[in-house]
């Protein structure tokens, strides 16, 4: 079994993201273009200048991608809420 290029942990039948060429979790590759939780939530320094925010602490990487790929979920829904309203 081959080991995510990401966060290094294996990468088992259906998890393969099919963007990657190399192994790589959904959620894996999803982290590392999509970037941090902060960075989805406009938090990091790319939004808030001086900011030291990234991925939650205490987190695996991905523990940490996945929680970016949700933070991304809602920063969607949240966008096409407002569309609706």
């Amino acid at each position: 079994m081959n080991s995510c290029t990401w966060c290094d942990e294996p990468v088992e039948p259906g998890q393969q993201h099919p963007d990657f060429a190399q192994p790589t979790h959904i959620e894996c590759g999803f982290r590392a273009v999509g970037g941090s939780v902060a960075h989805v939530e406009h938090r990091c320094s790319c939004y808030v200048p001086g900011s030291v925010e990234d991925d939650p602490p205490g987190l695996t990487k991905r523990e940490a991608a996945k929680a970016a790929l949700r933070a991304f979920a809602r920063v969607r829904r949240r966008m096409a809420m407002a569309r609706n309203n």
